[in-house]
């Protein structure tokens, strides 16, 4: 974000900030395109975006007092599917006990896809003695189309204590001819062959301390997704939000189930077809999505929603295959070692085969120079060779 500069004569304060969020953040913000851009702010009656930040406008003082003041107001906003503008004019003067004020204000917002658009106009001027109103006029005009045509619009005079208004509201012109709706679309078939890309498959590492061994390296592991035993497997799509039921893909109907759910669990085969399969618990997984592509929402609702939410996309497992492998493979076994002393030239040996219980030797090995080790806690550095 930037702010504007003074320069004179005219005095331009730092409120006027833009902002523009392009693919490649953290989450996208308008149509497939992913790219918003604003200076000044978006049309009163659009939502901004989730996480785009609240920007002020663009404001202009034209005069260097506040006695007369004018001041222009202004914004521009540019989205996938709309482009937006409007500005604000507010006049104001006062001598002798009498004020004038005057306001104008302008918005309009045009969406590509389909077609249309709306403007707004609105303004007042006002004479004052004091607090009191000597006369004054008030105009507003609301424009929009163009299949069909709407218009409409109210004028308010005021002189003393006569006042006196009119309005209009008149539709005209033939709406749109529904176009040919196009071929309803297999989503879920969509979805499956998403989850079957291996691109979107990706394996976790094991928390900092959990790995125990190194892995060797695979010989045919070219094209398959290797997976650490304590790490964890996630897989995801961004063909369609799971959990909800869809009423439309883009523009199309939905064909088949129009509500895709994953199960809670995954079974896990082992290679070995004497090993029983373990099941694995999911954690869903989120991405964003637009609702305004899979849901039919009205105008105002598409203004009004946010242009994306976080909605279910796929889930995660994390590390159960090799808790359970570890769990089915634990056997009991009687630990002793051998105590050697070395003190200088000379070396004293212990007793050997002197037996351990278990839960000291589990004490032991967990607070031992091993456990302790600098490469047990550097990262990389736990599979880089000693040095000479």
């Amino acid at each position: 974000m930037r702010g504007l500069r003074r320069r004179d004569p005219l005095r331009l304060p730092d409120r006027g900030l833009h902002a523009d969020r392009r693919h490649g953040d953290a989450r996208p913000l308008e149509g497939p395109a992913d790219v918003a851009l604003s200076a000044g702010g978006f049309h009163p009656r659009f939502q901004r975006p989730e996480g785009f930040p609240e920007l002020r406008r663009l404001n202009l003082s034209l005069l260097q007092s506040d006695n007369p003041r004018v001041r222009l107001e202004a914004y521009f906003a540019l989205t996938a599917n709309t482009v937006q503008f409007g500005a604000r004019l507010e006049l104001y003067a006062a001598a002798l006990g009498f004020s004038v004020e005057g306001l104008l204000t302008f918005d309009a917002l045009v969406r590509f896809e389909p077609f249309g658009f709306e403007v707004d106009i609105a303004g007042h001027v006002t004479l004052k003695r004091g607090s009191r109103t000597l006369m004054g006029v008030a105009v507003e005009l609301a424009l929009s189309g163009p299949e069909p045509w709407h218009v409409r619009g109210r004028a308010r005079f005021e002189i003393l204590f006569l006042s006196a208004e009119i309005s209009f509201d008149r539709t005209f012109g033939e709406r749109a001819a529904p176009a040919a709706l196009p071929q309803p679309v297999d989503v879920a078939a969509k979805v499956e062959e998403a989850l079957a890309d291996p691109r979107n498959r990706t394996a976790q590492l094991t928390g900092a301390g959990r790995t125990v061994v190194t892995l060797r390296e695979l010989p045919d592991a070219d094209g398959r997704l290797v997976v650490h035993p304590l790490g964890g497997l996630s897989f995801t799509q961004r063909v369609a939000p799971l959990g909800i039921t869809l009423t439309r893909y883009g523009t199309s109907p939905v064909a088949g189930d129009p509500r895709l759910d994953l199960e809670r669990e995954l079974t896990v085969d082992d290679a070995d077809p004497a090993t029983a399969p373990v099941t694995v618990p999911l954690t869903p997984t989120r991405e964003y999505f637009a609702p305004a592509q899979f849901l039919d929402l009205t105008d105002d609702q598409k203004l009004s929603a946010p242009s994306f939410e976080l909605l279910t996309a796929g889930a995660s497992a994390e590390g159960v295959t090799g808790r359970a492998r570890e769990r089915a493979g634990v056997f009991a076994s009687t630990v002793d070692y051998e105590e050697v002393l070395q003190d200088g030239p000379h070396r004293v040996e212990g007793d050997a085969g002197t037996p351990v219980a278990f839960g000291t030797a589990g004490l032991r090995t967990a607070a031992g120079p091993a456990a302790r080790a600098a490469t047990r806690r550097t990262g990389r550095q736990r599979f880089t060779a000693a040095p000479p």
